[in-house]
């Protein structure tokens, strides 16, 4: 680059020295002259001013210094840092006065972390804050910065001292699916946190309108109404002794689920049909998606206000349920059945079947299946 421009600079030159030349050699009454003379100029002047455009970056550029960070227990001379064996990554934050000039994160290089910041204007007052995660993006400690003085041509080495704490989400665990729609959110309290920020949303990037962003002294949040069932996220970050906010922690995310399973339709015994209990009495529905278990019952009225038999935790869509049947009397019965999801919550009743129950002979008594509800 730095050739090409000095080849551009002397074509120039001699441009310029061919021009003269060659308006020399024009009549000096010179009318040719007079015309030719502002053409020639103005071309000088555009393409001296290209030239300097081009050239612009081989100017020197403005001076500059340079940090690198360690920890007490590293060598402070040392580009490399190893606060803590569990630190998957650090947050770099470096201010200038009130401003901050930039946010890095910085992985780890093998054992170590290594934390080299370039480039900075001479100034006395840079400071530094790290924030340090775990794998889980849990917050496991920080350290900041007195004022720092960076001068040009010059490396400054800052040696920090680290402060271990653990900021860690404990309660409802990461992607737990629950009917509880009134939840208690836990987190570790960390020591000497004036305040604590959680924030809660439909949508990770926490910005909905359904969002919640409390500021608490304690270290957890109840939620004084009923959420709307849903997925939902949720963070936690803390306020510092000197008031310096944290990042936030990692999000861990749950779902409200209030509603169970819609009902299954009804095969066997066919509705209003006669039926000999026998030696089995099998009644069988249909699959149900999203079902992890089904509950039935029996009763001689339909409204079910008595129930001769109700069993839940029955896994498969059909029951036999001959022993418990066994000691009925003849007569007619309605059965129905609703289904429950795996947090417990169960659907509304199926349509129910009524079934007209005519022995004609007794046999050993058989265990049903299932658990009783």
């Amino acid at each position: 680059m730095g050739k090409t421009c000095l080849r551009t600079a002397e074509s120039v030159y001699r441009f310029r020295e061919r021009a003269s030349q060659k308006n020399d050699r024009i009549d000096t009454n010179g009318e040719e002259s007079m015309q030719r003379s502002p053409f020639l100029i103005l071309t000088l002047a555009g393409f001296l001013s290209v030239l300097q455009w081009t050239c612009a970056p081989l100017q020197p550029e403005t001076d500059t210094g340079s940090l690198t960070i360690a920890f007490e227990q590293s060598n402070p001379d040392s580009t490399v840092s190893k606060p803590g064996e569990s630190l998957s990554r650090l947050m770099c934050i470096l201010k200038r006065g009130e401003s901050t000039i930039s946010t890095n994160y910085y992985r780890r290089t093998g054992e170590y972390f290594q934390i080299i910041i370039r480039n900075l204007l001479p100034a006395v007052n840079y400071r530094i804050i790290l924030w340090g995660f775990d794998e889980d993006d849990a917050l496991m400690g920080q350290c900041k910065s007195e004022e720092i003085v960076v001068e040009k041509d010059r490396v400054t080495h800052v040696t920090l001292k680290w402060n271990p704490f653990m900021l860690e989400l404990t309660s409802p665990r990461n992607t737990v699916i629950t009917n509880n729609n009134q939840p208690v959110f836990d987190w570790n309290s960390v020591d000497n946190a004036l305040l604590y920020e959680f924030q809660l949303d439909t949508v990770q990037s926490y910005g909905s309108i359904r969002g919640i962003t409390i500021q608490t002294v304690d270290s957890y949040y109840h939620s004084p109404a009923p959420l709307a069932d849903s997925r939902y996220y949720w963070h936690v970050r803390c306020q510092d002794s000197d008031s310096v906010w944290s990042p936030y922690t990692g999000s861990y995310s749950l779902e409200i689920k209030t509603t169970g399973p819609p009902p299954p339709v009804l095969i066997s015994p066919e509705n209003g049909s006669t039926v000999d209990p026998g030696e089995s009495m099998i009644f069988d529905w249909s699959d149900v998606a999203g079902a992890h278990s089904y509950h039935l019952e029996v009763s001689s009225s339909d409204s079910f206000i008595t129930k001769q038999y109700s069993m839940g935790g029955f896994l498969n869509s059909e029951a036999n349920v001959w022993g418990a049947l066994n000691n009925f009397e003849n007569g007619t019965y309605y059965w129905h059945v609703a289904s429950r999801d795996s947090v417990g919550n169960r659907g509304d009743w199926s349509e129910p079947f009524v079934v007209h129950l005519l022995r004609y002979s007794a046999g050993l008594s058989r265990q049903g299946t299932g658990a009783a509800h």
